[in-house]
């Protein structure tokens, strides 16, 4: 197994090599592993909650639904995994931006998903609403990179896209 991953690593040095002068376009797609291993632990902490824990030691709160009053100590895994797009996303989007220097703007994110009724329960629809604030902002460009980012560049994208329809909207405000 060790050898394995010194070949992954010996491989993903090469292609980063290459990337060099591509790299914040391509640093989301290239980090979250073509190719490569991921690692994360996992230890439950009480009797509803969960930590998992990163190669590099972040820590990653989740928990189930609670009754009223009491607090989670994160977010559940469905919540979790429709940040995990969001973040995603916005992280491709922001590079793309930057690469094509746009980046005199304001941006937040908002997410709708809709839950089967059926257990698991799994997301079984997906809209995301990009949110652009700005004087004279670009359209053209940011059209583009939310285009590249949910079409081409977002791991999480293409995996959920897979199982389910996931659209997305942009919206523009001025300053």
């Amino acid at each position: 197994m060790k050898l394995l991953k010194n070949i992954v690593t010996s491989q993903k040095t090469q292609q980063q090599n290459k990337l060099r002068g591509f790299m914040p376009l391509f640093f989301c797609y290239n980090i979250l592993g073509r190719g490569d291993f991921m690692d994360m632990k996992l230890e439950r902490v009480n009797k509803t909650a969960y930590k998992a824990v990163t190669d590099d030691g972040v820590e990653i709160f989740m928990d189930s639904h609670r009754p009223e009053g009491e607090k989670a100590l994160g977010g559940t895994p469905m919540e979790l995994t429709l940040a995990s797009l969001m973040g995603c996303t916005s992280m491709v989007v922001n590079a793309i931006l930057r690469k094509m220097r746009i980046e005199k703007y304001t941006y937040s994110m908002k997410a709708e998903a809709k839950n089967e009724d059926e257990v698991p329960g799994k997301f079984i629809y997906i809209k995301l609403f990009y949110i652009f604030k700005g004087n004279d902002l670009n359209r053209e460009k940011i059209e583009k990179a939310v285009s590249k980012s949910h079409e081409k560049y977002c791991p999480v994208a293409g995996m959920l896209k897979r199982a389910l329809k996931i659209d997305y909207e942009i919206k523009y405000e001025e300053e």
